[in-house]
């Protein structure tokens, strides 16, 4: 049996990507993405930024939500809830370059697993982590 080990990543922005909407299985790239790690966006503890673009990269909606809550890597080891300051929390998470390299690994996770996939990534001081891609499921 093996057994995989993997470092956490102190996010600095997190969250999950659809490369086509799960809901309606129209051909776009859903992201949905919020401060710190991805268990903000997964376990519900925000509602997040929104981001809905063509295939090709072309911005078809942004959602800024307030985002009053960050889950980072706690000093002492583990997870720690903070509050988002309030002069932050209604920023966007993403700038262009991040959408940009969302978009191209969107592209080499499909192209790897040749189906739709279910992408939760991490962005970092040291760039953009994939996390876990998976099938898509409705």
């Amino acid at each position: 049996m093996a057994v995989i080990i993997q470092s956490m990543i102190a996010a600095d922005v997190a969250g999950v990507m659809f490369t086509c909407d799960p809901r309606t299985g129209a051909v776009e790239r859903v992201i949905e993405a919020s401060y710190g790690l991805g268990e903000s966006v997964v376990a519900g503890l925000v509602i997040p930024d929104l981001y809905r673009l063509t295939r090709d990269g072309n911005l078809l909606e942004a959602r800024v939500a307030e985002k009053d809550l960050q889950v980072r890597v706690a000093e002492t080891g583990g997870t720690e809830q903070i509050v988002v300051p309030k002069t932050r929390a209604g920023t966007p998470v993403l700038t262009d370059v991040a959408l940009a390299d969302l978009m191209r690994l969107a592209d080499r996770c499909e192209l790897t697993f040749g189906q739709s996939c279910d992408i939760e990534w991490a962005l970092s001081a040291t760039g953009l982590s994939l996390l876990q891609c998976r099938p898509i499921t409705r």
